[in-house]
């Protein structure tokens, strides 16, 4: 079934106080701070992400480019309104309803995540093969990849199957997919300047200026980070895993630091 039908559905039943051309000028990105709204109901709540996956699916975000600090794009805005939807408790009956209705793509894929981290024991049943599944395949989009390798994390944690992080395992053996980030380099604190005997004449030291801030090109591997991230997070909870999976872990190169036009370098684990 179709988003927009569903979308219809919804308003007939009054789900959602604000329609996707509330604001016209506003994008689904912008527009996720509604979602906490404290005067909106559960079910509200998961019919306004719904409004907003239609509205990033008709205008969807333009790919980043090398230099933009944020990787604004359009698997970005779909993975993070499946996380606002987490976050904000919405209404799973609602969203699960929804995602037995939908056709498959992109808008399903974020609900079969949602239902993995919200979801009951039968819902993560349900929707574990299909997680693997994506996780796993190298053609989807990244940022949706490390938010389904963020849910396997919860599924692997909540259904207590440790062979489930053999995929975890898996990613962090042939995952390829980085995305660049621009992050600042901080500056040294202010350092003080010795002037003569300051101290003793009751005075204070005249602080030096602050080094002037810069910032680093870095190519990122969120998929990877979500595993190990996944993986440390099954360790802390006692789970036993095989020893592939956490030296899998320890040795993952999670960034490379971008030196010159062509030239990288191997950034920390």
């Amino acid at each position: 079934m179709h988003l927009t039908f569903v979308l219809l559905q919804a308003a007939a039943l009054g789900g959602s106080p604000i329609g996707p051309d509330s604001h016209p000028s506003a994008t689904a990105y912008s527009r996720l701070p509604q979602l906490a709204a404290r005067n909106l109901t559960p079910v509200q709540r998961a019919a306004t992400g719904l409004h907003l996956y239609r509205q990033e699916m008709l205008h969807p975000t333009p790919p980043a480019t090398k230099s933009s600090k944020i990787a604004l794009t359009h698997d970005f805005v779909l993975s993070s309104i499946t996380r606002k939807l987490v976050a904000v408790n919405a209404d799973v009956p609602y969203l699960r309803k929804t995602w037995k209705d939908l056709a498959p793509g992109e808008v399903r894929d974020c609900l079969t995540f949602f239902l993995a981290v919200k979801g009951t024991r039968k819902d993560q049943e349900e929707v574990r093969e299909a997680v693997v599944k994506y996780v796993t395949d190298g053609k989807h989009p990244v940022r949706l990849r490390e938010l389904g390798t963020e849910a396997l994390g919860t599924l692997t944690l909540k259904l207590e199957e440790p062979k489930l992080a053999d995929s975890l395992a898996q990613v962090l053996r042939e995952d390829s997919s980085g995305v660049y980030e621009v992050k600042p380099i901080s500056s040294e604190k202010p350092s003080v300047r010795p002037k003569g005997n300051a101290k003793a004449r009751g005075g204070k030291a005249k602080p030096m200026p602050a080094r002037p801030r810069s910032e680093r090109t870095v190519l990122t591997y969120p998929v990877r980070r979500a595993a190990v991230t996944a993986i440390r997070r099954l360790e802390k909870s006692g789970m036993l895993l095989p020893s592939y999976v956490t030296v899998a872990a320890k040795g993952a190169v999670l960034e490379v630091m971008v030196l010159t036009e062509g030239r990288s370098a191997v950034g920390s684990p």
